[in-house]
């Protein structure tokens, strides 16, 4: 599933089921490699998703302080 097609909610569920995986310890290398080049697509994403998120708040903050200015 690409991370472009779920939530941040959903992304970061994965990303932590990833850890949760990694930390066992039970995965073979190849296994390990596959499931931290996932966690680290998941992490970029959810940090594109936060970032834009904190972007459009900043925007409606601005919008709501030129609002009650006039």
């Amino acid at each position: 599933m690409s991370s472009e097609k779920i939530s941040f909610e959903q992304a970061l569920k994965e990303l932590q089921d990833i850890v949760h995986k990694l930390e066992t310890g039970e995965l073979n290398l190849d296994e390990a490699v596959k499931m931290y080049e996932r966690g680290v697509e998941l992490k970029v994403y959810c940090e594109q998703l936060l970032k834009d998120t904190k972007s459009r708040i900043q925007e409606l903050e601005a919008k709501t302080k030129t609002q009650q200015a006039e």
